[in-house]
């Protein structure tokens, strides 16, 4: 699964709207559609800093763990 398709999974799953996770987060309302949006019109996906991938997980009760070499990292 891509980030994009990863991140929007997150908030169809907690029951929130995209614009009230845009809120949470501190951004405009449409923070999270605009840059799904803008994405899209450029080819690409949606791919946001590690800082605002990992709030958004939390604000959708869920957390962004990295594992390898037998340990993980849960970024905060």
């Amino acid at each position: 699964m891509n980030i994009q398709d990863a991140l929007l999974h997150m908030i169809d799953s907690s029951g929130k709207s995209r614009s009230l996770v845009s809120t949470e987060l501190g951004k405009t309302r449409n923070y999270i559609a605009s840059s799904v949006k803008q994405s899209a019109n450029r080819g690409t996906l949606w791919n946001p800093y590690s800082d605002t991938l990992a709030s958004i997980a939390k604000l959708c009760g869920y957390k962004v763990v990295l594992k390898g070499h037998g340990e993980e990292i849960e970024l905060d």
